[in-house]
């Protein structure tokens, strides 16, 4: 077993495995980001070096205003996943580059930090507080939140 810490800047609320890559894990936390850890990356022992742990930080997700509930890769590609929160955004982690782990170097030119969202759904007025992947149907979710509404 292997502890990581420090990969969010905050408390991690949810967490999930690929189900098309077995070393692809999806966090998300009250820091409002998403992260990809690749399991190969993490340091063989335990060790508090923070360093160690991003090391297995493959990407960072930015688009939620507020902490991410939940987190789910799509059951047909470990390229796809949502999170939820203040909204439901489906993700492409493939796509472009996102700004940079080190907040302090630059996002290259013509990149945003949205490239990787393919749809931001905003249709809740609530929190988004869980959805799901229709493992039957690519691209069908439903997702429910505190404002008593479900949208399929």
């Amino acid at each position: 077993m292997r502890i990581v810490r420090e990969v969010h800047a905050s408390d991690i609320n949810t967490v999930d495995w690929s189900y098309q890559n077995e070393n692809l894990i999806a966090t998300g936390s009250n820091d409002a980001t998403v992260k990809i850890l690749d399991i190969r990356k993490l340091p063989s022992e335990q060790t508090s070096d923070a360093t160690a742990a991003q090391s297995a930080v493959t990407c960072t997700l930015r688009g939620h205003k507020a902490k991410v509930q939940s987190v789910k890769f799509s059951p047909f590609s470990s390229r796809y996943l949502a999170s939820s929160g203040d909204s439901l955004i489906l993700w492409d982690i493939e796509a472009g580059n996102l700004k940079p782990e080190n907040d302090h170097e630059e996002i290259k030119q013509g990149q945003s930090p949205e490239d990787h969202v393919i749809l931001d759904h905003i249709g809740h007025i609530g929190t988004v507080s869980d959805f799901d992947w229709n493992h039957l149907s690519p691209w069908t979710l439903v997702s429910a939140s505190d404002d008593s509404e479900s949208f399929v």
